[in-house]
């Protein structure tokens, strides 16, 4: 007891000889300024401070640090303070409270990225229940995504984050025919293979809750809702036909192949009429991470689609399974 004493009396020594020390404000790289209060835990705001301002620290005790500014004293948590010279701590007896003030922050930024998308259910939409034997394979769009976004921290914990994007998406579909049947001692063959590539391009805005599980790292998820701006369906073919003879001899070799393009947002259905066969809104549910290295960020998010992105005139047929929009992403931005 005696010894807390002396030190006690010691660092309230030290105060009153060495005076206060220099300072600078450090946003961490989060804010672009900080909030100096009339006292820790109070609601009366005596300046905001800009990152990397020159101040006067008198002391710091049990996370706040009192500063001097243009004359004025108030108070301000203590991780966004850097001394620019060592003294000795400043001793209170004042009791810290559990409220802290929140920090209402606007940011906003640029970011870009690579898109992994497909197309769920894509493959009932080319396969019937004929007998002849069908391999098929989905294969995902590698694409990419750019845009900006805005940011609206309520306090350390939670806020909220629209973006406005840029997004490319689909799938391809890969279809493989193989057919043999023998006619009388003759052998016909037959091998086809067909591709088919959707391309869909969408102006994307997610509006995304992000909770800050430590000072860099948040947990996004939200709602993306999604304008379609182009559709095309691209389709290359080819075919080959065989009939060999019982004796070994090749009667029929011939191959075709061909190649087609299709606007979706204007398919001719009769007398020069043409309808969109895709839907022009595209709605989702997205859930990610973020973590932030000073300015720059990185992003890493699924988005799982809620609607069908097919138009239909007549009823769905009874065994149709609605074709969704699913794309994860990866990415890198800056925050200004």
């Amino acid at each position: 007891m005696k010894r807390l004493v002396l030190s006690v009396a010691f660092v309230l020594f030290s105060v009153s000889v060495f005076g206060a020390t220099p300072g600078v404000v450090d946003c961490r790289g989060q804010f672009a300024n900080v909030i100096a209060l009339e006292s820790p835990g109070s609601v009366n705001v005596v300046a905001f401070l800009e990152c990397n301002q020159n101040l006067s620290v008198i002391g710091t005790d049990m996370g706040w640090t009192e500063v001097q500014i243009n004359g004025r004293t108030g108070f301000v948590e203590a991780r966004y303070i850097r001394l620019l010279a060592v003294k000795p701590a400043r001793v209170s007896t004042r009791v810290e409270t559990d409220f802290h003030p929140t920090e209402s922050k606007w940011s906003f930024g640029v970011k870009g990225g690579l898109n992994l998308a497909n197309l769920s259910n894509l493959e009932n939409d080319f396969i019937d229940s004929s007998d002849i034997p069908v391999r098929s394979s989905v294969k995902m769009r590698p694409a990419f995504n750019a845009g900006a976004f805005v940011e609206y921290k309520f306090n350390e914990v939670f806020g909220i984050s629209p973006e406005f994007i840029y997004s490319r998406q689909g799938a391809t579909i890969e279809l493989n025919v193989n057919e043999e049947h023998d006619l009388d001692g003759y052998t016909y063959k037959f091998a086809a293979t067909y591709e088919t590539k959707f391309e869909y391009d969408y102006f994307k805005v997610p509006v995304l809750a992000k909770v800050y599980v430590t000072e860099a790292l948040s947990i996004d998820f939200g709602p993306q809702f999604g304008v379609l701006l182009s559709a095309k369906q691209k389709e290359a073919w080819s075919e080959h036909d065989y009939l060999t003879a019982p004796d070994g001899e090749i009667l029929i070799n011939e191959s075709v192949s061909d190649q087609s393009e299709t606007n979706l947002k204007r398919v001719r259905i009769d007398d020069g009429i043409t309808k969109s066969v895709v839907n022009t809104l595209d709605v989702g549910l997205s859930i990610g991470a973020t973590y932030n290295i000073g300015n720059f960020i990185i992003q890493g998010r699924y988005t799982l689609g809620l609607t069908d992105i097919n138009k239909f005139e007549n009823p769905k047929p009874s065994d149709y399974k609605a074709v969704r929009n699913n794309v994860f992403q990866v990415g890198v931005g800056y925050r200004f």
